[in-house]
């Protein structure tokens, strides 16, 4: 198998072949009759003194270890651009972004047509208020003729409006509430009887049909999805306020878990807990009191009490079993502390990406917004069939006409968001991984017991690192888990409408929630390779495909480590981002409570939920990032030097902490 070069003179595996542990791995049956005096003892094997043999202990197995030990660079080696393809795609994709940004903005969508997703607008073209709605009398016939109201009114009540008449010569298009200057008009007094109505954020809809759901796309009446879009606009300043708030605390809580690691954890936990168990009795409370609410809203809150004590349950449950994954995070908590102690420019790090964060989250709702706000207004003559007799009448109706080629195009835009904003994210986890490393495998100054580094400033020198080479391996990263994310999506939407409708057999119903489970451990899985590959290329410098490779023959033969430094790395952030999204979003709601609708809450809410994790994760990813890349570069030194207990640049309470933490125990009771 081997040529006479690649073999020592006494016959024995090349170097690099070598196991883990320094023992020489079991040759085929064709070799064995000659190497029985070797290394390897059939009654004692090697996987009785390592986790990595017993899992896959053929040549092949070596041969990937042995290629991790050859391809092991450093942190401070040659880099060059990888993944250039995918770094060219990634500006194209923005490109398109910004051509597609422009196109919205020249649509004027965030001047008067704005209007029209933000407040009720009558047949005019003029706005009724803010404390008015706009009814659509003959919403079947004239789905543009909208009457200003107080409120929305009940089946059989008397709607009075003057209506101006005017004889159009041609189909000149104006501005809103403006007449041709060749048309003649004249009020008339029009009596409708209202059907009955529900309130759907300022519009008055049917009640009892969803008939008006399948008008063209000219009315207020069946814009729900742009009325949703329009709370954007109408709340941009408690977004502002409640991104800061999120900053805010989460500047704070990292500072707090620097110095005080293991107690924050534990006080977060309590904390979490008594929280959910506080908002229960609250709003079982306000179930309880029938002077300030209607009977309606007293069941909802009695609905929320139970889920937030049903939460408040489970999340006691889950603090059990996970009891032993905190306690592990708060030791190696602790090894963190020192590196960011040696490293402190790490903690302005986040800063830097949330900006950036931030910039990608003011231009998506804003070109958000432009793109449901597009369309064209014109005036059109529409004849009113009066109710009770067969005279018409003939009025000018400012009519907008959305743009539904646009608003698909948001489908492009909020992929584009997607990707850069876990762009970010990624390189903000790769920036802190080799500036990590640096410190790793940066030799330890015998006076000072501090590590002497090879560079100047390792922080520094690791966002120039990633930010001049390593852009398209981030994005291929990030890029790598979407599409297995929208195939689940789309399966699991699959599956609640044939739950909600009661379709498909149930053999159909089972494969179908198996699928969905597969595709959930495999895109786990995806997720868990690419992170590891992220991290393996900010440490040596390689492309996505090689430090995937390298990845993957780790993640084989550690796979108890490799899988516990996931476990532990979440466990020791995830209160903390529990805690800064619920915070950023408990701000919002209250800034937003005192004038808004649900309707015009929902989306705001769901923005400030999801940039307030990215901003959770983008400053709590530092704790999480450095003890999940002190682990992996451990089991890197290990390789490289010979296996368990060899590791050369490893501080000697480190090593300890690993054998008496992370050991297999199998081993132990062998």
């Amino acid at each position: 198998m081997f040529t006479r070069r690649d073999r020592s003179s006494s016959g024995k595996m090349p170097t690099w072949m070598y196991s883990p542990t320094g023992e020489t791995p079991p040759r085929s049956n064709k070799s064995s009759s000659s190497s029985r005096g070797g290394s390897f003892d059939a009654m004692n094997p090697p996987w009785m003194s390592s986790e990595a043999d017993p899992l896959l202990p053929d040549k092949d197995t070596y041969a990937e270890i042995g290629l991790a030990r050859r391809k092991l660079l450093g942190p401070t080696c040659v880099r060059g651009l990888t993944d250039i393809i995918f770094f060219v795609l990634f500006v194209l994709y923005w490109v398109g972004m910004i051509a597609l940004g422009i196109v919205a903005f020249v649509q004027d969508g965030l001047t008067h047509k704005m209007q029209y997703l933000t407040e009720p607008m009558d047949y005019h073209g003029v706005s009724c208020g803010l404390n008015a709605s706009v009814y659509y009398p003959l919403w079947q016939s004239n789905p543009d003729f909208g009457v200003c109201v107080a409120s929305c009114p009940h089946a059989g009540d008397e709607v009075r409006l003057h209506v101006p008449w005017a004889q159009l010569n041609d189909s000149t298009i104006t501005a809103p509430g403006a007449r041709p200057a060749n048309s003649t008009a004249k009020d008339r007094v029009v009596v409708f009887s209202a059907y009955e109505t529900v309130a759907n954020n300022f519009v008055c809809a049917p009640n009892g049909t969803d008939a008006f759901k399948d008008l063209p796309h000219v009315s207020q009446l069946n814009d729900a999805i742009g009325q949703y879009i329009g709370g954007i606009r109408e709340n941009w300043k408690q977004l502002l306020s409640a991104c800061g708030i999120a900053v805010g605390l989460a500047c704070v809580y990292l500072i707090v878990l620097r110095f005080f690691g293991c107690l924050v954890l534990g006080l977060s936990v309590v904390g979490v807990q008594v929280a959910l168990i506080l908002a229960a009795v609250q709003a079982w409370l306000f179930s309880a009191n029938s002077d300030a609410f209607d009977r309606a809203t007293q069941n909802a809150f009695l609905v929320l009490a139970v889920l937030l004590l049903c939460g408040a349950i489970l999340f006691f449950f889950i603090v059990v079993l996970m009891v032993q994954r905190l306690v592990l995070a708060g030791k190696f908590m602790v090894f963190g502390t020192r590196v960011l102690y040696q490293l402190p420019k790490l903690l302005l790090l986040p800063f830097f990406h949330t900006f950036l964060l931030f910039l990608v989250f003011i231009w998506g709702l804003a070109v958000t917004v432009c793109l449901f706000g597009a369309g064209e207004t014109v005036q059109v003559e529409e004849t009113l069939r009066l109710p009770g007799s067969t005279e018409t009448v003939t009025v000018l109706v400012a009519s907008f006409q959305r743009s539904p080629m646009l608003r698909w195009f948001f489908l492009y835009h909020a992929f584009g968001i997607y990707w850069a904003i876990t762009t970010i994210l990624s390189l903000t986890e790769m920036t802190t991984a080799m500036a990590v490393s640096l410190w790793y495998f940066a030799p330890t100054d015998k006076a000072t017991k501090e590590k002497a580094f090879e560079v100047d400033d390792p922080v520094k020198y690791a966002l120039e690192g990633i930010a001049g080479n390593h852009v398209g391996t981030a994005a291929l990263s990030a890029l790598v888990v979407a599409p297995i994310r929208y195939v689940r999506n789309f399966f699991m939407y699959i599956e609640d409408v044939q739950d909600n409708e009661s379709l498909g057999s149930g053999v159909a119903n089972v494969f179908s929630t198996l699928f969905c489970c597969c595709i959930w451990c495999f895109k786990s899985f995806v997720i868990f390779i690419s992170k590891e590959a992220s991290f393996v290329t900010a440490m040596q410098g390689s492309s996505f495909y090689s430090a995937a490779k390298v990845a993957h023959s780790l993640i084989t033969s550690h796979l108890l480590r490799i899988g516990s430094i996931n476990r532990i790395g979440n466990a020791s952030v995830l209160l903390g981002k529990v805690i800064i999204c619920s915070g950023a979003c408990l701000a919002a709601y209250i800034l937003m409570e005192a004038d808004d609708t649900w309707t015009n809450m929902a989306i705001p809410m769901l923005s400030i939920a999801l940039f307030s994790y990215a901003i959770a994760h983008t400053f709590m990813s530092l704790y999480e990032t450095t003890i999940n890349v002190l682990l992996l570069s451990f089991t890197l030194d290990e390789v490289t030097h010979g296996g368990r207990g060899k590791a050369q640049f490893a501080e000697p309470d480190f090593t300890k902490a690993v054998n008496d933490n992370l050991r297999p125990k199998w081993q132990i009771v062998l």
